[in-house]
């Protein structure tokens, strides 16, 4: 009788152990073919319609962000809990560009550039 019963425990051992394997390995499947999907469509981010302009610090990981979604240009402030969109900003694809490229400072260069046209608006 216990004969009998060490084989049935061992051929259920090993159907879980088979089981388990085949989970696994479709995991991995999975995961290798979302990978080169999303590698295919160039990914959320590092697609072109995705873009992070500048960013500016506020505090301790408080954040602007300025950044460019398909022709959009918008202001959000980032916190760790939350993500609020600020305001549209109409910036043409030259200043955005240029600004882009110049590193240190880009941030205030078109944060100002924005502030000049409020205050010439409201005189």
């Amino acid at each position: 009788m216990q004969q009998i019963n060490g084989q049935n425990f061992s051929y259920s051992s090993f159907k879980v152990f088979l089981a388990l394997l085949f989970i696994l390995g479709l995991i991995f499947l999975l995961s290798y073919i979302m990978k080169k999907v999303n590698m295919k469509n160039g990914g959320l981010l590092n697609s072109s319609m995705i873009k992070i302009i500048s960013r500016y610090p506020l505090g301790e990981r408080r954040y602007l962000y300025i950044v460019k979604i398909d022709k959009e240009t918008i202001l959000l402030g980032v916190t760790p809990q939350t993500v609020n969109y600020i305001k549209s900003l109409e910036l043409n694809e030259e200043s955005v560009n240029s600004k882009h490229n110049e590193k240190s400072g880009s941030f205030f260069n078109i944060f100002k550039e924005k502030l000049k046209e409020v205050k010439s608006v409201e005189k």
